[in-house]
């Protein structure tokens, strides 16, 4: 698509679709924006930084063989809460500097975008092993397919299936049912249909919430340690299973077992309200809290010709000239503005730095900086994941809390930017508002200079 480039696109393709510049970064962008955009849609492998981490099929083994000799002994369950939190805090720390680092940042977003749309939470303890496995997993493995194939993997994963306690529903008529007088939990089958696939106004009922619910009985989580090591974390429990054909939106599903379930997420993926759900959230998250006229129905149109097709929903977005309106329109989250921030900084050269100073590894100093701006990773406090808005991020306390960050950044890591204007001028080149700059000019040491700069309010939108 030819396009004329104006200053402003580098801008837009920095922020709104990217985290933020880091140095040199202006340059190789400004050659073309918009290539630069879809070169990051092509297949991507794990970044190498992510491929060591453990697996889930790992953290459930551990968890399953730690569980079995604990009993009652509330030292040693103790002393593996402990050592979960700090893998946790490791594996989040590493997904952070992940995005601080990567030479792709529109397919970072596009990663906490979809890990947000599927969240899972560590506000569920039981999930805290498992929360960066699932991004590692369930997500990013799927950025170039459909949403058919990420919802079928975010169904199946084992975060997903405790978070929203599959793993305790079953069927009523089923033989587990029957033995042990137990019945459907409705969290995923519901979550599914208001948050994942169609919407909270996508027209399904209670009924189809029930339907769903009794064709996802037996989807849960392997119990035996040589199992997950034979067979991988999922397991399907037939015993628990609620046999017999269900109707789910008027369409009558006869298949037998785990593919009863699967039908139906296919033919949920595929839907015209998923679409229009999955559209609006997209724009609402790149462009505006209120996006353009006409914009959420033409990307609706676009997913759905493309069957789903995850990779055309993003390029249907970039070639949309709504899109890249010059105004910045969105508040940035505490997420983003603590990645855009270490971008900046280029942050993982700062770990020699850490360690003289005993600091800690530079991820897990990230997450500080996160959980201190209510924004802990993986721990939304709903299974509607983070607020998009600027009205949950804007509130008079929370900007104290960034102007805090920038103070605590500065003093921390301010050598990294040995003088703050031309630091300033290289990395934002034309987003450095003229007053931010000018004050930087005339403040008192390094220190202060960093922090205006990055409590400037231009600089936390996009």
């Amino acid at each position: 698509m030819a396009r004329q480039h104006r200053r402003s696109e580098v801008d837009v393709a920095l922020t709104r679709f990217g985290l933020g510049p880091r140095p040199a970064e202006r340059e190789l962008v400004a050659a073309d924006p918009v290539a630069w955009l879809d070169e990051q849609l092509r297949g991507r492998r794990l970044p190498a930084s992510l491929r060591g981490l453990p697996s889930s099929a790992e953290h459930v083994r551990t968890r399953l063989e730690e569980r079995k000799g604990l009993g009652r002994d509330q030292d040693a369950q103790a002393a593996v809460r402990r050592a979960e939190r700090e893998h946790y805090q490791q594996e989040a720390g590493a997904h952070i500097l992940e995005a601080v680092r990567s030479a792709q940042p529109f397919r970072e977003r596009l990663v906490a975008f979809w890990a947000n749309h599927f969240t899972v939470s560590v506000a569920n303890d039981r999930v805290r092993p498992l929360a960066c496995s699932f991004e590692r997993e369930a997500i990013r493995p799927h950025l170039d397919g459909t949403l058919a194939e990420m919802l079928g993997a975010v169904a199946r994963h084992p975060a997903m299936l405790v978070y929203l306690d599959n793993v305790r529903s079953v069927g009523p008529s089923s033989q587990a049912g029957a033995r042990r007088d137990r019945g459907l939990n409705e969290n995923l089958a519901r979550e599914i249909l208001e948050l994942h696939t169609l919407g909270v106004d996508g027209g399904y009922s209670q009924d189809d919430v029930q339907a769903l619910a009794a064709a996802l009985t037996g989807w849960s989580v392997s119990r035996v340690p040589e199992d997950v090591e034979r067979y991988g974390p999922f397991a399907f429990r037939d015993q628990a299973h609620e046999r017999g054909a269900k109707t789910l939106l008027g369409t009558r599903y006869v298949q037998g077992g785990e593919a009863q379930a699967q039908a139906m997420l296919d033919d949920l993926a595929r839907h015209p309200a998923t679409a229009l759900h999955v559209a609006h959230k997209f724009a609402k998250h790149f462009v505006a809290d209120t996006p353009p006229e006409g914009l959420v129905d033409d990307l609706a149109v676009a997913f759905l010709a493309a069957d789903g097709h995850l990779p055309a929903l993003a390029r249907a977005l970039v070639d949309d000239p709504r899109a890249w309106k010059p105004a910045a329109q969105k508040l940035t989250t505490p997420w983003e503005h603590v990645v855009a921030i270490g971008r900046a900084l280029e942050l993982e050269s700062a770990e020699e730095r850490l360690s003289r100073r005993n600091m800690g590894p530079v991820g897990e100093r990230l997450v500080y900086f996160l959980t201190g701006l209510g924004q802990a990773p993986y721990a939304a406090p709903s299974p509607q994941g983070w607020p998009d808005e600027a009205e949950a991020w804007s509130g008079p306390e929370a900007l104290l809390q960034r102007i805090g960050l920038a103070r605590e950044v500065s003093r921390r890591f301010g050598e990294l930017a040995p003088d703050p204007v031309a630091f300033a001028d290289e990395v934002y080149g034309s987003m450095l508002p003229k007053a931010t700059r000018a004050a930087m000019v005339g403040a008192d040491g390094r220190s202060t200079a960093l922090g205006l700069l990055f409590a400037s309010p231009h600089l936390m939108r996009r």
